[in-house]
């Protein structure tokens, strides 16, 4: 028997793209291996393929939807590997609960778009470190690219704010979206200290 099903599909990421995943698997009742094929393309060209041996479909494809469209380093390091258990799998390191209700948080933030005022702008908050929070400006820098980079130092923001620009990028806002959070935060305390 042949299953094939389609987990996420459409789905914003933070490099400006829409990612889906489709994972397949052939049944055959006299194997005991459960092997897994995985799909993932992204609207901007990228095709991944790669296979899982001995898994929990379900666990694994929560965790998909959980992680992938946030981290476009980690879907590229998948490409053509073959993992023979769910712990050859790395994913980032965080509370899978609080990851998802902030995940499901930035995502309902980007559909909203243009609706959002400088109130959601200044209420939108990660409510505790996350994966982010330590990297240091230089290795933001790699992370996000150098057309990232260079559209946020038009803005001549101190190296602070260029840092939490990055993290709110990497988060998952579109660029715009982070220069505009770190543009909103910093006229509040501008108007707190005055």
């Amino acid at each position: 028997m042949y299953i094939e099903e389609t987990i996420i599909k459409n789905f914003p990421t933070n490099w400006n793209s829409k990612i889906t995943i489709i994972y397949s698997q052939d049944i055959d009742g006299s194997e005991e291996t459960n092997i897994i094929n995985f799909n993932i393309t992204t609207t901007d060209g990228l095709d991944i393929n790669f296979t899982i041996e001995n898994i929990n479909i379900d666990e694994i494809c929560n965790k998909f939807k959980l992680f992938f469209p946030y981290n476009k380093e980690f879907l590229i390091s998948m490409e053509g590997k073959h993992f023979n258990k769910k712990n050859n799998i790395k994913f980032p390191e965080k509370n899978a609960d609080q990851f998802k209700n902030f995940n499901d948080t930035i995502s309902k933030f980007v559909l909203k778009g243009d609706k959002n005022k400088f109130k959601d702008y200044l209420q939108l908050k990660t409510h505790g470190k996350d994966q982010f929070s330590s990297l240091k400006l230089l290795t933001l820098r790699e992370m996000v690219g150098n057309q990232i980079v260079d559209s946020v130092s038009s803005y001549q923001f101190d190296e602070k704010y260029e840092a939490i620009c990055y993290r709110w990028y990497l988060r998952g806002l579109p660029i715009d979206m982070s220069i505009r959070k770190v543009k909103t935060d910093i006229e509040v305390l501008n108007n707190y200290k005055n």
